[in-house]
């Protein structure tokens, strides 16, 4: 836990030694029930029940329900303009907020990804008061490493909570990246974590205020436990580590 996000816990993350940082009053927590406050039940969008088995909810699309053969379904770009609405306005410094944080404590450029000159969208708002199944994110692991203009060789998950539960929405990180035998306990998108034996992996577990800045691997199982009370609510995005040494954002 820490106060300032520097470049120090960046690389930590990626590099693998560090489990998770979470940065404390990211953003003041005005600012995020003043976001929460536009969100109406039409913005947000229920996840693909076929794919995830616990109801989750979100604004703004995600790549991995537009990947048709390992390219970018057309379909993304219609989605991501709508998206773009929601953070016209006064709520739109929330996201080049959170991206002048990065590259402050990075020391160096960070903008969205793109594909093929185009910028993908980032800063999906997600609902998962239910909690998730456990599950992985790789962006090159599942759309190989020609999707993007500047891929990643290092991949970051990075949630920034604009509203918690009073008890329980913690995230879970297991040190146990995917492995080929993980498949044979596949529940829809996620995993059977008991069959896998996830039990005997080092665990690690966080839990934030509104505000707070969450970030780790999630290249490592991950997964959010239900919560009770008010919604769990997280502008989330994947920060990608390039090759060339710049940070670049996607949802």
């Amino acid at each position: 836990m820490t106060d300032t996000l520097t470049r120090d816990h960046l690389l930590g993350l990626a590099c693998g030694l560090t489990a998770a940082v979470r940065v404390r009053r990211f953003v003041d927590p005005q600012t995020c029930a003043a976001t929460v406050a536009r969100l109406s039940a039409e913005a947000l969008v229920t996840y693909d029940t076929a794919r995830y088995h616990l109801p989750a909810a979100r604004l703004g699309p995600v790549i991995n329900e537009f990947n048709d053969c390992r390219r970018l379904d057309a379909r993304y770009w219609s989605a991501a303009a709508q998206a773009e609405k929601f953070w016209d306005g006064e709520s739109g410094g929330l996201r080049a907020h959170c991206l002048a944080q990065l590259g402050a404590a990075w020391q160096g450029s960070v903008r969205a990804a793109s594909v093929h000159g185009r910028p993908l969208f980032y800063g999906i708002v997600r609902e998962t008061s239910a909690g998730t199944l456990v599950h992985w994110d790789e962006l090159v692991r599942e759309f190989g490493s020609d999707l993007l203009d500047d891929p990643p060789i290092a991949q970051l998950a990075f949630n920034l909570f604009l509203s918690m539960p009073d008890e329980g929405g913690r995230t879970a990180i297991w040190r146990h990246r995917w492995d080929p035998r993980d498949e044979a306990h596949r529940v829809g998108f996620g995993y059977d974590a008991a069959a896998m034996g996830l039990d005997g992996c080092q665990r690690t577990e966080v839990r934030a205020e509104p505000g707070d800045a969450v970030l780790f691997d999630p290249r490592n199982f991950h997964a959010v436990q239900p919560g009770k009370g008010s919604r769990r609510l997280a502008v989330a995005f994947f920060v990608g580590v390039t090759g060339s040494g710049q940070l670049r954002v996607w949802s």
